[in-house]
């Protein structure tokens, strides 16, 4: 029984040996390691990368909410800025309208004082050709001697009655062609007379100079007056029958029929077709 005994006992494993003895864990595959390996730099790439991203994203935003607030600011200056410019149209309407009503208003009185200056010049007449005399002082006496002996009695409606004479501008030494003299009557028809009389084309002089006479107007009416001579000198050489109205109209008499032209163009238009459908 001993043998056996120890036999058995020699045969049974030791406690020791045992846990020696246990099945190893499986080694794992290379491809696997490497998978978990991949894992984990993703991961921890994937943290990096958000962590970076989230700052850079968080400072955009700020700023973008900087920017919206600017934004937002910069809409309502504009806003009011429109606002101010909407304002400032109406006003700039409203000032152009009035200022278009103070222009019309503004011809309308420059041509009411000057039909006032020429009401006031209706008994003035203007003689051309009187030579300077040396006591200019006399001109009233001599301008009254003077239309008193060259005019007929017809004329001169009994006593001449004239109120004043001057020259005009400032004498130039050297000059002896005589200034303009301006004579107002005392009475218009008396001036209406004396001015018919010269138109006659009685050659009236002074001191054997030829002296010519005009109705006294503003510089405004002489200026529009004057730009109808071109026409006015045609029409006298082609003996037609013509009239230049106050203040500056030309009124034509042809084939018994009269025309009333407003501007020299017109009156040029109207010789032209006229004298040119003849030829």
């Amino acid at each position: 029984m001993s043998q056996n005994t120890t036999k058995t006992a020699r045969d049974r494993p030791r406690g020791g040996d045992s846990k020696m003895a246990a099945p190893a864990s499986p080694v794992p595959a290379p491809e696997s390691v490497h998978s978990l390996w991949v894992a984990e730099i993703a991961a921890e790439l994937r943290t990096g990368i958000e962590d970076t991203l989230g700052k850079r994203l968080q400072s955009i935003a700020d700023k973008l909410d900087g920017f919206e607030g600017r934004f937002n600011t910069l809409t309502a200056e504009v806003a009011v800025f429109q606002q101010q410019v909407s304002t400032l149209e109406d006003t700039v309407w409203e000032v152009d309208g009035r200022q278009t009503a103070m222009t019309t208003r503004l011809e309308q009185l420059e041509l009411k004082m000057d039909d006032f200056e020429n009401r006031l010049r209706r008994c003035n007449l203007r003689f051309i050709g009187i030579p300077e005399l040396e006591r200019e002082g006399d001109l009233l006496a001599k301008m009254d001697a003077w239309l008193t002996e060259v005019l007929p009695a017809s004329a001169r409606l009994g006593s001449l009655h004239i109120d004043r004479a001057h020259r005009l501008g400032q004498r130039r030494g050297g000059d002896d062609r005589g200034r303009p003299v301006i004579v107002r009557f005392h009475y218009y028809r008396q001036k209406e007379v004396i001015l018919r009389c010269f138109r006659s084309e009685q050659a009236l002089k002074w001191n054997g100079a030829q002296v010519r006479c005009f109705q006294d107007y503003s510089a405004a009416v002489a200026r529009a007056r004057r730009d109808f001579s071109a026409v006015c000198s045609e029409l006298v050489e082609r003996k037609v029958r013509f009239t230049l109205q106050y203040p500056a109209q030309l009124r034509v008499q042809v084939d018994g029929q009269h025309q009333v032209l407003d501007t020299p163009e017109a009156a040029r238009r109207f010789l032209d077709q006229h004298w040119g459908a003849q030829q």
